[in-house]
């Protein structure tokens, strides 16, 4: 090897210039769990359980697609057009189901916005601290927090990551009911909201 001129081996390289730089990840797109992993929910949703990435704007057909025989596995169930449950482990380790919302709610919807619940705790409070726990492990400490409409010890949390936003709180609907949601919003969300 020494003595010899390597030849070109792209046209890029042919021409002489380089290629351009490729944009780095923006912090609000990624965000660094505690254990130093990266949990990106820019393009999909990553379940740890069944392992795979669940790609945003995907399709009712797509979902069925993606998952095929591990449908099964992980309990994909269809509810009625536009949405889909699963059961799953995601945000380092936590169990739970998992709703996926499709828009408009019909046949020709995309995938825009998540929810999670039952993640095994029956008890009100205890769910709100694992779901809280995990999510800012995964997502670091919350873009908002403001006092809870349902009670004192159980804050509202809001997360802004570019066009993903979280959201966890408890309302009172005919009782108390927990949201955790994760919504990923149109292309103008960064400069409005």
């Amino acid at each position: 090897m020494y003595g010899r001129l390597r030849r070109p081996n792209t046209r890029l390289e042919q021409t002489g210039l380089r290629p351009a730089a490729q944009p780095r990840p923006r912090s609000v797109d990624i965000a660094r769990s505690s254990e130093g992993e990266l949990v990106n929910l820019r393009n999909a949703l990553e379940l740890e359980e069944p392992h795979t990435l669940v790609p945003w704007d995907i399709s009712q057909a797509e979902l069925l697609s993606l998952f095929g025989d591990s449908g099964t596995r992980c309990q994909l169930s269809f509810v009625t057009d536009g949405y889909y449950v699963l059961r799953g482990r995601t945000f380092g380790g936590l169990d739970t189901s998992i709703g996926l919302h499709f828009r408009p709610q019909s046949a020709k919807g995309r995938l825009k916005e998540l929810e999670f619940f039952d993640n095994g705790q029956k008890e009100l409070q205890a769910s709100f601290r694992l779901f809280q726990q995990h999510l800012e492990r995964a997502l670091g400490p919350p873009s908002k927090t403001e006092a809870g409409s349902f009670s004192r010890d159980l804050p509202s949390y809001e997360w802004y990551l570019g066009r993903i936003w979280v959201y966890h709180w408890v309302m009172d609907r005919f009782g108390p009911e927990e949201h955790v949601r994760v919504v990923r919003k149109g292309g103008l969300t960064r400069w409005l909201g």
